[in-house]
């Protein structure tokens, strides 16, 4: 193997004001003498492209099998390309300010798209290759519940367009309501894209990692962007709390000053009122942290945590138990539609796992704690369904593809955690820190 030497290009801290250096540049010739990633391997590209694909099994339900496992087929092969090639070369021809300047850009098109789409797909929606893309719901039911909270109505008091009850936790009302300003609390999905792109700016000392990551989000998982042009807050909830872990982690890890710990974990606690399954990822911060500072910080931590999230959540529910439709919404619409005892059994394995998980692997370091994240939130999805099949008291199996949507949450922590094992190269700094 041939080993390229590049000049380090220091890159800004903040993920702000990137400027295009185009006096520099790695000939084409170099592609070949690109070095294989030291951090590929088979098992890491696996989690990878399950955490990829999938989620966006949900949007194939009506399709036969020899198209979707075509469609499994030409994925698996066009990331591992990706993974293996395309990488290596885009390292050899991008350096980090240019990259910087195309993560502008990415995200910056990615908002046109939907400033232009979202208006039509939210009222009259459109087909694609028989994918009914529009008028979704969770979007609707977010901006309205945003809308009564800002003109201080009980937020639960609204009901979506379709006559649904509004599901989001409390949580998810408070993190998207500075957005309103911009009229579509949907934007707030592309703010924490750029904090996507932020921390694996960060966690690899590279913004070109980061950068592929999110261009595989785009190429490789449909679901992400169905989810972005429909306004889902799906992808909002699961980047808050990816981002509020890994801030308290890393806090925990530099041992900072005590008020930027509290801040951290309090912000964690009103990022995990988003969503209840969440819940389940705190065993897993309680020990990471534990390794990191010891016991009783783990304990200080994880307390301030789960009190804001009761200070977050039961002020809605104490002030009307019988309105609070988050709950009347997990158990009588979506666990009705899975096999008997769903609600219960499942989150308990999850729980279990996320504490063994906690307790028998290294959660100090930043991919293996990513990648139990990914885990814990996958056996939710995956064990519904594959609960869905082996128990009694299950409904139709075509019916049942579209819980794969819910591996939004996981997806994130699959793809960010993974894509540290392979997108990378041996003499990285994040090689010998994380790993």
């Amino acid at each position: 193997m041939i080993r390229i030497k590049v000049k380090r290009i220091p890159i800004p801290f903040l993920f702000c004001g990137p400027l295009v250096n185009l006096s520099r540049h790695y000939p084409l010739a170099e592609f070949e003498k690109v070095r294989t990633e030291a951090g590929f391997s088979w098992k890491s590209y696996a989690g990878l492209a399950a955490s990829l694909i999938v989620p966006s099994l949900s949007l194939f339900k009506k399709f036969s099998p020899v198209f979707l496992i075509l469609y499994l087929g030409l994925s698996v092969v066009f990331l591992f390309l990706y993974s293996k090639y395309f990488y290596p070369f885009v390292r050899a021809r991008v350096n980090p300010p240019r990259a910087d300047f195309l993560s502008f850009v990415t995200v910056a098109v990615l908002v046109a798209f939907f400033v232009v789409i979202y208006s039509r797909i939210d009222t009259q929606g459109f087909s694609l290759f028989g994918i009914r893309v529009g008028a979704a719901d969770t979007d609707n039911g977010l901006q309205t519940a945003v809308e009564l909270l800002t003109k201080g109505k009980y937020p639960y008091s609204g009901q979506i367009f379709t006559g649904q009850p509004i599901s989001q936790m409390p949580g998810s009302l408070l993190l998207a309501a500075p957005f309103l300003f911009l009229r579509y609390t949907a934007f707030q999905n592309f703010f924490w894209i750029v904090m996507f792109l932020f921390l694996g700016k960060n966690l690899f000392k590279d913004s070109r990692p980061a950068l592929l990551m999110v261009w595989a989000l785009i190429l490789f998982s449909p679901v992400f962007l169905v989810h972005l042009l429909t306004g889902v807050d799906s992808i909002a909830n699961s980047l808050s709390i990816l981002t509020f872990l890994l801030l308290l982690k890393t806090s925990a890890e530099r041992h900072a000053p005590p008020y930027q710990k509290y801040l951290f974990a309090a912000l964690l606690g009103l990022s995990l009122s988003s969503r209840i399954n969440f819940i389940l990822l705190v065993p897993l911060i309680f020990f990471a942290i534990a390794k990191l500072s010891g016991l009783f910080e783990a304990v200080k931590m994880t307390l301030v945590s789960l009190l804001t999230f009761l200070l977050v959540t039961l002020p809605f529910y104490f002030y009307d138990p019988q309105g609070f439709t988050p709950l009347y919404t997990l158990h009588t619409i979506q666990f009705s539609k899975v096999f008997k005892y769903g609600q219960l059994l499942v989150p308990c394995i999850a729980g279990v796992a996320s504490v063994l998980l906690g307790i028998l692997t290294d959660n100090s370091r930043t991919s293996t704690f990513l990648k139990n994240c990914a885990l814990v939130q996958a056996v939710l999805v995956l064990g519904t369904e594959i609960g869905h099949f082996v128990l009694p008291g299950g409904n139709d199996p075509l019916k049942m593809t579209w819980l794969l949507q819910y591996g939004v949450f996981f997806m994130f922590f699959g793809v960010l955690g993974f894509g540290l094992d392979i997108f990378k190269s041996e003499g990285d700094s994040l090689a010998s820190k994380h790993e």
